[in-house]
């Protein structure tokens, strides 16, 4: 009995010892066309990250210009190499383009790509590609992105200290094959996905490195939260882009299990977790059910909105269906409350389907921004938007005579949450034809 307990015990440390950390990190500063398209900074971030995996204890291999190219063969190696005790780490720094979308999979017609690039060719890695390439990798993942894709052609002056980390459409040579959606299709396992801008907005380069990896890099080691990592990576990233005169942009964080928000970097680097099962699911709160579902379904665009109200303030905000039909509900959730802003007495549901101003396009209401914390300097609110094929009917059935509010853990939420979960499951069975679309829109109120 002692010999086995000492085999045993031999053979769990072995694999605990065995269990690898690989870390990848690709960072492109040499573009080819117009020098323009260089961005300065791009060494500094990786010498941060690498020194942040190291710190983490991760084996890191860099990929710098040229070598950018070889991406697709380290990441076989990856697939080969790696199992499900293992953790994975791809970490990008460069810029980003678009192109059109060839499967159907995109509702604005548009693939996202990373820009690799040899100092004269500017290759597109298409994220339906690149996407296939993780889901081969079994192990833990951690995925950062520090590029953005909105294809602007707006690169400033060869001698400015900032320059936009995107790539018009134009400089672009033939794409990398295609083959699922980051952070909406990964397989295989856990998941983190941490990008440094929505698709439609500019993440920005400096000679001091890039705001988003330097953010990530000064946050990531500590013990907060992912959520709360966010918000200060979003406060601080907003701010210095008005103080440069440069467009606001907005990182974005995706889960494969939403309780991944509440804890931090490193406790999800030394533990393991398992996604929910159906039935954790259906348990989950009101808004971790409508974060995955944000995650999951094809996105209502949002557009024309602010990111920062001052308390009384007038919320507005354009939303695009981008012509599929349906009927919507749109919720505003802050601290501890969930207010239903629509359908509600002044606006019966109906169907719609394209581009609206919201509220002027639905009826005779508006909306106001409140903080509700007391003592904090900025409080943040979330509105989701959901549209589906059919009104949610608990939601039609209360809001004839009465603006709905209700608690995060009330029976009302619970209930709310089991609609959410009955709309996504059905979604789950046909998501492109069942109609539901998701959106969500964040900002602070001070």
């Amino acid at each position: 009995m002692y010999k086995q307990f000492i085999i045993a015990t031999a053979l769990l440390f072995s694999t605990h010892a065995l269990a690898q950390k690989q870390a990848l990190l690709v960072g492109i500063s040499n573009y080819g066309g117009d020098p323009r398209n260089d961005l300065m900074g791009i060494d500094l971030d990786i010498n941060k990250m690498k020194q942040l995996f190291v710190n983490w204890g991760f084996t890191p291999t860099v990929l710098y210009n040229e070598k950018s190219l070889q991406i697709k063969n380290y990441l076989n190696r990856y697939a080969n190499s790696l199992s499900a005790n293992d953790t994975f780490a791809l970490y990008y720094t460069g810029h980003g383009s678009f192109v059109p979308d060839r499967n159907n999979d995109e509702a604005d017609g548009r693939d996202e790509a990373l820009v690799l690039s040899d100092g004269v060719r500017n290759i597109p890695f298409i994220d339906d590609n690149l996407n296939h390439y993780l889901n081969a990798i079994k192990a833990k993942k951690l995925i950062i992105f520090d590029s953005c894709h909105s294809g602007t052609a707006n690169r400033g002056n060869i001698s400015s200290s900032i320059r936009v980390k995107s790539l018009p459409s134009d400089e672009l040579n033939a794409p990398l094959s295609k083959g699922l959606k980051v952070g909406k299709e990964i397989e295989g396992g856990d998941y983190i996905v941490l990008s440094a801008s929505e698709d439609s907005e500019e993440s920005l380069a400096t000679t001091n490195g890039s705001l988003f990896t330097n953010e990530m890099y000064r946050l990531l080691n500590s013990q907060k939260s992912l959520e709360s990592i966010k918000e200060e990576a979003t406060y601080n990233i907003v701010s210095y882009a008005k103080r440069a005169n440069e467009k606001p942009y907005h990182p974005q964080f995706t889960f494969s299990n939403p309780s991944f928000k509440g804890i931090s970097i490193n406790s999800y680097l030394k533990t393991s977790y398992t996604t929910p099962t159906h039935r954790q699911t259906q348990e989950q709160t009101l808004q971790s059910q409508l974060d995955k579902m944000v995650q999951n379904s094809p996105s209502i665009t949002i557009s024309n909105q602010q990111n920062r109200y001052h308390t009384g303030d007038f919320v507005n905000f354009r939303l695009n269906t981008h012509n599929k039909q349906g009927y919507l509900t749109i919720l505003f959730v802050e601290k501890s409350d969930v207010t239903v802003l629509y359908p509600n007495p002044k606006a019966s549901s109906h169907l719609v389907q394209g581009v609206y101003d919201f509220p002027k396009d639905f009826g005779n209401f508006r909306v106001k921004a409140v903080k509700k914390c007391n003592g904090c300097q900025l409080d943040k609110t979330s509105i989701y938007i959901m549209l589906t094929p059919q009104p949610l009917a608990n939601i039609a059935n209360m809001t004839h005579n009465k603006l709905l509010s209700f608690a995060k853990g009330s029976n009302m939420a619970k209930i709310m949450s089991k609609d959410a979960v009955l709309v996504f499951d059905e979604s789950d069975k046909n998501s492109h034809e069942s109609g539901l679309m998701m959106g969500k829109h964040e900002f602070f109120v001070d």
